[in-house]
């Protein structure tokens, strides 16, 4: 693994970067090439009172990625990487909410589009639906709506990736193994490569951990990734701050 030094090293945009995966595998990108995926971090899904929290889920590990996400963010920013958020939600009419979802929300007690403190659970154009604060899109970021839990599905998302060239992508979001998985997988099955971060990804259930590395070993090789081996040139806020282990990835 390389040290500080050697990352800081590292030549900051436009360049090609890699990191060291297990068995001697690395997962190498250009910025150019690459986007960081920020999958729903919507208020519905982390702030109290939104629809997880109203449904009976523990919200307290999303909550606790948000200052993560929020440092890896910055850091592709500064990189020059594609940034793209995506938002679970349905229109107001409710037309693109199909039976069996609205049962499973009913069920849970946080039925999509029924008001709740933040407005109408998952409808777009509410306040619980939009973005948590500290992670809101800046100026010429992708936005993808989706009524679904992967971002490919119903959406231009693989339209407006390949017009810009993106080959990489880079994942953090909620939930681990609901939308964070359903839209990895998506992605490994159009052809891109995909890595995940790990402490920049959570899920509702305390059991869910456990799925990461079962999940991970049947879509391709589980990896631990010291935060020092992504390169930054803010000597005041590396990125060997951000990123402590990733958890998988598809060989570059």
């Amino acid at each position: 693994m390389p040290d500080a030094a050697e990352v800081e090293a590292i030549p900051s945009r436009f360049e090609r970067f890699a990191v060291p995966c297990d068995h001697e595998r690395r997962f190498a990108f250009a910025a150019e090439r690459a986007a960081l995926l920020v999958i729903d971090m919507q208020r519905d899904f982390i702030a109290p009172g939104g629809a997880a929290d109203e449904g009976g889920e523990n919200v307290a590990a999303a909550q606790a990625i948000v200052s993560n996400v929020g440092r890896v963010l910055r850091a592709a920013r500064e990189r020059g990487l594609l940034i793209v958020h995506t938002r679970e939600g349905h229109e107001p009419d409710l037309s693109d909410l199909h039976a069996a979802k609205r049962e499973r929300s009913a069920a849970s007690g946080a039925e999509i589009g029924a008001k709740g403190p933040l407005g109408r659970f998952l409808v777009r154009e509410e306040y619980g639906h939009d973005f948590v604060d500290e992670l809101r899109p800046e100026p010429g970021e992708l936005v993808i709506d989706k009524s679904g839990f992967g971002a490919f599905h119903a959406t231009d998302l693989r339209e407006r990736l390949s017009i810009r060239g993106i080959t990489h992508l880079l994942f953090t979001g909620v939930t681990t193994q609901c939308c964070v998985f359903s839209t990895l997988r998506e992605a490994v099955d159009r052809g891109y490569y995909c890595l995940m971060i790990a402490d920049c990804s959570a899920a509702f259930r305390a059991r869910a951990p456990r799925g990461h590395d079962a999940d991970d070993r049947e879509r391709g090789t589980p990896v631990r990734l010291d935060q020092r081996q992504l390169p930054s040139d803010r000597g005041d806020a590396p990125i060997s701050a951000i990123v402590r282990r990733l958890t998988s990835c598809t060989s570059a």
